[in-house]
């Protein structure tokens, strides 16, 4: 059964992000994922599945620049939802190049999927942090 072979029938991307600076540390970024994933029929799943995410420096998967796996995510009437940067740090500079990244998953062992999902504005909303300092300014 090609269950694991990429169901997101409606990959709902919410980017929400939210950051932390702490004493003048560099910030902890995460992003809110959300996803739908089904069987091959388009039915929704209840189970519990390891998900692989991986950045890469655009959509067509040229360079890997992150990689998280989520070893239990409960997906119940087929959506799920992680906070990616919660088990391995995103980098500030992650969103520094083009003005589009590409996502993609890997359920258990299966097959990585694609096309991978355009990563776009919400996410480069972290570099607006930079206009908050009077150093940046001048």
């Amino acid at each position: 059964m090609k269950v694991w072979r990429l169901m997101f029938a409606m990959v709902c991307l919410v980017v929400s992000v939210a950051g932390s600076n702490l004493q003048a540390q560099t910030p902890e970024y995460v992003i809110s994922y959300q996803g739908r994933l089904t069987d091959v029929s388009g039915q929704p799943l209840d189970t519990t599945v390891s998900i692989t995410f991986r950045v890469y420096d655009d959509t067509a998967g040229t360079t890997e620049l992150f990689v998280e796996t989520h070893p239990s995510v409960t997906v119940i009437n087929g959506l799920f939802s992680v906070l990616l940067g919660s088990y391995n740090t995103l980098d500030a500079g992650l969103f520094s190049g083009p003005p589009v990244r590409g996502l993609s998953f890997q359920l258990d062992s299966g097959a990585e999927s694609s096309p991978l999902v355009p990563l776009v504005s919400p996410v480069y909303a972290h570099r607006a942090g930079l206009a908050d300092t009077a150093a940046f300014a001048f």
